[in-house]
Formats: structure tokens, C-alpha cells, sequence
């Protein structure tokens, strides 16, 4: 078939909305948590707090215009001394992955545990929680993905399918359909409210005790197989608002890719564009979807991504140092680069607003930007 459309973040230099791309984004304030990693970040709702995972830690910090960056309050050992790879953050409630192969719920306002889910057989790499902190998704090195009910602490379906550890994953806002990436090269759609067209009924793989009043957990095959990355799918996220229809992945080929699915995941029903029976084990009842659009010009292996104002500005962090901001919109598509003082393992945007983002490097540097994508200058809340 024709090549896929393909931006390239090191020559292309169109205007959009009378801004040029290498003008509207800006540091704000840079911080420190120590020489340990940064495994991911989230901000409240209202913009005011961010959240840090960190080595084996847990931080809070401010969103403030003065004083010093120091933490409202932090855990350390946050999963009993392992470390903390993935956090995400709804309403009051902030949920955690850690190499203890457990999910922690904490709250927001106090730090305090409120919620241990067990259930994965290797470490929990991401997270993602919605409903507002009712339901999480985790992704494992297990080789599944498990989708929990906070209010009683149960595994409600185990997603298999992968051939490898899976690295991230991602909710659809009312929980219609799960997302994961793998190392296995693909990521995969998994019909959750509509209990997924390859559907089957069964034991998680792990053995996991159950009384007949708690029920089965559903296991859960693929309904859709996202294949095109060479290498491991580090990251995936649902667009939303203007992006409807759209899923985000990154790479270990240093690309971004967003699929259109169009009805089939905006509503939970109907059928998906771009579709194909898959030849490999993709799982019966999967359908193979085909990349709408192809974003390059890292030259490392990309890490993680993030969506934010209204879900049309794409940031992709990567290996090479470097944040690259994309504007996902029709007839335009360009490129900022911002030095992220490391190798970029985190990076988020406030949801709901449009002026903040933030990232973290493998050797603990915090930082927060100001983000205007349609002229103006940068402005908002910074430490």
C-alpha cells in the first residue's frame, strides 16, 4: 500500500495559528529528587500538586509561583523498598505499580494507604485509574494486564494475549476498552464493557483464590492487534476530545504511531477501520489494525508519551534526551524539541489545562514547561 504520512520533528517548519513551533513552549522551573530515576508523573485535576515516582519513592510537590520545591509529603520505601515503576492519578486517589508486584492505592490528601491489590506474578509496570479512582488498570511483566474494582479490592478480568512482558497501558474514559503495549512488537485493544468480541470465561493464569462469592475474573482475549513497531511497545494512550477514535503508541524504533479506530472504540460498538484478519497469534476474533500516522525524529528508543490540551498536543519523550511536542490536528502537524536535561523517562500534561507539562530523567531532574500552542506567551503556575 502508500506510505504512511510521516512528521518529521528536525525539518518541518510550518506556522500554525501565526506561531512558530520553535516559540511556544518554555521551562519553567527545574528541581531535583535525588540521583534515582524517574519512573512517571501525574498532576491533580486542578494543576496545583504533581506527583513523582521516583527510585522506591513516593513525592507530592506543589505547583506554586514561589518558594522553595519542596514536597507537600513523600513516602519512601512507597512498596515495601522496591521500586515504584508507574503511577496515575484520579479525584483524591493516586495508584502506584511497584516491583513488589503489587498495586497501591494511596490517598491524595494525607499519603496514607488505602488500598493493596495482589494478584500479578512479576513487576507491575504501569497503571491507569478512572471513574474517578474506581477502577485501574495494571500491565505486568507477568505478560498480562489485570483491571481491578477499588471498592472491593477484586481482579474483575485478566488480559492475555501478549508474548511478552507488557509495558504499558491505557483506560478509555468510561472504561469501555483497555489498551497495552508489549514487548512482543504490538499493542492490543481488550473490549471491557462490552466484555471484548474473543471473550472467554476462566481462571486467571496465576492461580489467584476466589470464593464463589467473589466470582471469576474474566479472562480476556484481544479484540484488536496493533502491529507495525519494530521492537517493543513502551507506551500507549487513548486519544480523547479531538483525538476521539485515535490511539497513541511509542516505540523502541524511536517512532510514535496513532491508529485510527474510529466508532469501534469511541462508543464501544460497531466495527474498526483500516481492519484485516491477522496471521499470527493474534487471538481469535482479533482484528489487525494499520497505523493512520507515523511520528519520527527521535533518535533513540522513545519511552513513554502523553496527550494534553484537549488531547490534540502529543508529547514524546525518548532515550535521546529530548521531548518532541506534536499538534495532532487535520491539515497540520508540527514539531517542537525541548532539552530534557537527561534521558526522558517520564512526562505529563495537566489535564484540563493548557499550560503546563512536566518530565522526568533517568537521573532524578524534575521539570515543569509552559506550553502555548496557539500563540501567546507561557504563563501559569510554576515552582
Amino acid at each position: 500500500g502508500p506510505p504512511l504520512p510521516t512528521w518529521d520533528a528536525m525539518s518541518h517548519k510550518k506556522d500554525h495559528g501565526g506561531t512558530h513551533f520553535t516559540s511556544w513552549a518554555q521551562e519553567l522551573r527545574a528541581v531535583s529528587v535525588g540521583k534515582v530515576r524517574v519512573h512517571a508523573l501525574a498532576f491533580s485535576a486542578d494543576a496545583k500538586r504533581l506527583v513523582v515516582a521516583a527510585g522506591d519513592a513516593l513525592l507530592v510537590f506543589p505547583v506554586t509561583t514561589r518558594g522553595a520545591a519542596n514536597p507537600i509529603w513523600r513516602v519512601d520505601a512507597a512498596h515495601g523498598g522496591s521500586l515504584v515503576h508507574a503511577l496515575d492519578m484520579c479525584g483524591d486517589r493516586i495508584v502506584t505499580g511497584g516491583a513488589d508486584c503489587a498495586v497501591r492505592v494511596w490517598d491524595a490528601a494525607t499519603a496514607s494507604p488505602v488500598g493493596c491489590f495482589q494478584g500479578h506474578t512479576a513487576p507491575v509496570l504501569a497503571v491507569a485509574m478512572r471513574a474517578p479512582g474506581a477502577v485501574i488498570a495494571s500491565a505486568s511483566e507477568d505478560g498480562t494486564a489485570r483491571i481491578w474494582f477499588t471498592r472491593t479490592g477484586k481482579c474483575t478480568h485478566v488480559l492475555e494475549g501478549h508474548d511478552g512482558p507488557v509495558l504499558g497501558v491505557d483506560c478509555a474514559t468510561h472504561m469501555e476498552c483497555v489498551a497495552t503495549g508489549s514487548s512482543d512488537g504490538t499493542a492490543r485493544i481488550w473490549g471491557i464493557g462490552r466484555r471484548g468480541t474473543g471473550a472467554r470465561e476462566g481462571n486467571p493464569s496465576n492461580g489467584m483464590e476466589k470464593t464463589p462469592a467473589e466470582g471469576k475474573a474474566m479472562a480476556i482475549a484481544p479484540d484488536v492487534v496493533l502491529r507495525g513497531h519494530v521492537g517493543a511497545v513502551t507506551c500507549v494512550r487513548f486519544g480523547a476530545k479531538r483525538t476521539a477514535g485515535l490511539i497513541f503508541t511509542a516505540g523502541e524504533d524511536g517512532t510514535s504511531r496513532a491508529w485510527e479506530t474510529g466508532a469501534h472504540f469511541r462508543s464501544g460498538t460497531g466495527a474498526s477501520r483500516k481492519r484485516e484478519q491477522p496471521t499470527g497469534p493474534a487471538g481469535a476474533g482479533s482484528e489487525l489494525v494499520s497505523a493512520s500516522y507515523v511520528f519520527r525524529g527521535h533518535s533513540g528508543p522513545l519511552t513513554c508519551i502523553a496527550l494534553g490540551e484537549h488531547a490534540e498536543v502529543l508529547a514524546t519523550a525518548s532515550s535521546d534526551k529530548a521531548i518532541k511536542l506534536w499538534v495532532v490536528r487535520e491539515g497540520g502537524r508540527m514539531a517542537r524539541s525541548l532539552a530534557g536535561g537527561g534521558v526522558v523517562t517520564a512526562v505529563a500534561f495537566t489535564a484540563g489545562h493548557t499550560t503546563l507539562a512536566a518530565s522526568g530523567t533517568s537521573g532524578g531532574n524534575v521539570k515543569v514547561w509552559g506550553i502555548v500552542p496557539s500563540g501567546g506567551a507561557a504563563r501559569g503556575p510554576a515552582w
